[in-house]
This record gives C-alpha cells, sequence and structure tokens, in this order.
C-alpha cells in the first residue's frame, strides 16, 4: 500500500522546509516515491518563474504519478456534492482521495483538515 504525498508536503519541500525534505529522504527509503498526478500539476501551477518551474520538475522527476480512472472523475464527483458546502473541499482534493480510496492508499497532506471528511480514507500528517 502505498503513501500518496500531496501538494502540500511538495511544495514546503520546495521551499526548504527541513521536516518535508526530511519525510521525503525517509518515504524514499521504503520503497518508490507516489504523488497524484492532480498534486503534480498543483505543484506546477504554484511555479512563479522558470526556476521554480525547473525546480517543480525536478522534484516531481523522483515520483511514481498514481493516474485516475473513469470511476474515481465519478466518485470525485459525488465526493464534492457531500462535502463542498460543508467542509469547503475543492474538486482536486475530491479526486485524490476518490483515487487513493480506490486504490486503499494513504494520503500525507498537511491539509489534513479536507481530506479527513473522506470516510475511509487514511490520512497522515507527517509534520
Amino acid at each position: 500500500m502505498a503513501d500518496i504525498i500531496d501538494a502540500s508536503v511538495l511544495i514546503d519541500c520546495l521551499r526548504g522546509v527541513p521536516e518535508a525534505q526530511e519525510h521525503l529522504r525517509a518515504a524514499s527509503s521504503q520503497g518508490p516515491l507516489t504523488t497524484h498526478f492532480v498534486a503534480a500539476a498543483e505543484v506546477i501551477t504554484g511555479a512563479r518563474n522558470r526556476s521554480e518551474l525547473k525546480g517543480a520538475t525536478g522534484l516531481l522527476r523522483r515520483f511514481e504519478m498514481v493516474p485516475t480512472n473513469e470511476s474515481d472523475s465519478v466518485h470525485s464527483l459525488r465526493l464534492l456534492r457531500r462535502h463542498r458546502l460543508a467542509g469547503g473541499v475543492g474538486w482536486p482534493d475530491c479526486l485524490i482521495a476518490a483515487t487513493c480510496l480506490r486504490l486503499g492508499h494513504t494520503i500525507v497532506t498537511l491539509n489534513d483538515k479536507h481530506f479527513r471528511v473522506f470516510r475511509g480514507l487514511r490520512v497522515i500528517r507527517p509534520y
């Protein structure tokens, strides 16, 4: 069962937060690093210049990308309808959650407030 590293941890790593960098070092010693393609897109979207884009691209090369499928898309819309107003959860988090739930993966995130609303999803706040 893989841990999916969320964009919040990846962004902290790019910002040089020692706890994020140590978490990725420790996780990589346990096996391949994995992230969701939506989290990767969030990291790339946050790049403000070519240098940051280069850093994001370099970091993401270390990761296996977990893809979605049609059932994830359908499930993510159900999750969005259920949690959008009550918890302020956005669609990208719903799509990541749907994929993790289908595959039985844990999400490693600093955004545990949003992800804890998804019943059955294992959430780790790494630091």
